[in-house]
C-alpha cells in the first residue's frame, strides 16, 4: 500500500461488501470489562456463512509475528495486513460503536453452525479474543448495530491494495486455521517474552 494513501485509508468508510446482518442482544453477556489495547498485534474477521462458499476477510496489522511466518498463506486464505495505526482507528471506530458492549470474549474460536448463525465479528489483541456472533432472527436495533460495524471492517479491507495477486482459496476451515495460527503465533511469543523477562 502506498505510503502515501494511509489518510485516504482513514476517511475511506463508503462501501460494505456484507449486508445488513442483525445481532442477538440476549446472546451477548459482554465482556467482562475487557480492554484492548492499541499498538499491539492484531487480527479482525468477519464471516458470513449465509454464502455459499461462506464469506470471510480478515485484517491483520503489520507489528503481528504471524505476518512474516505465514505471508503467502494469508493471502490465500482471504486476509490482508494494515498499518497498525490504521488497525487502531479501526479499533476505536468498533468500540464506539458497541464491540466491547455486546461483545463476549471467547478462548477461542469454533467454527460457526449455519443452522443457529449467520455471521459473526471477532477481534483478537494479544492473547484476548472478543467475539459477537449474530443467530438468525434477531432484533432490528441489533441488526444495524453489527451491520455499521461490518461496515468498518469491509471498507478498511477494501481499501486496503495488495499489489502481489493471489488466487482467493481460502473456505471456512481454511480461514479458522489460518486465524488459530495467527493466535497461536502470537500467543507463543508473549509466553516466550514472559519468560525472558521482557516487556511485549
Amino acid at each position: 500500500m502506498h505510503r502515501g494513501s494511509r489518510p485516504r485509508l482513514r476517511a475511506l468508510f463508503a462501501v460494505a461488501l456484507l449486508p445488513a446482518v442483525p445481532l442477538d442482544l440476549s446472546a451477548c453477556a459482554g465482556s467482562g470489562g475487557i480492554e484492548l489495547e492499541r499498538g499491539k498485534p492484531t487480527v479482525v474477521t468477519l464471516e458470513d456463512v449465509r454464502l455459499d462458499p461462506p464469506r470471510t476477510i480478515g485484517l491483520m496489522s503489520e507489528n503481528h509475528p504471524g505476518v512474516q511466518r505465514h505471508d503467502s498463506a494469508l493471502r490465500r486464505s482471504g486476509y490482508k495486513k494494515a498499518p497498525q495505526e490504521d488497525v487502531d482507528v479501526l479499533l476505536d471506530r468498533l468500540e464506539s460503536q458497541g464491540l466491547l458492549t455486546y461483545g463476549v470474549r471467547v478462548p477461542q474460536l469454533v467454527a460457526l453452525d449455519p443452522a443457529l448463525a449467520i455471521s459473526r465479528l471477532s477481534v483478537s489483541v494479544d492473547d484476548q479474543i472478543v467475539q459477537i456472533v449474530v443467530p438468525r432472527r434477531p432484533p432490528r436495533e441489533a441488526a444495524e448495530r453489527y451491520s455499521a460495524m461490518a461496515r468498518s471492517v469491509t471498507e478498511m479491507f477494501n481499501a486496503i491494495i495488495d499489489f502481489r495477486p493471489a488466487k482467493m482459496e481460502a473456505d471456512d476451515e481454511t480461514f479458522l486455521d489460518m486465524q488459530r495460527k495467527l493466535f497461536e503465533s502470537n500467543r507463543d511469543k508473549l509466553r516466550a517474552q514472559a519468560k525472558g523477562g521482557t516487556s511485549p
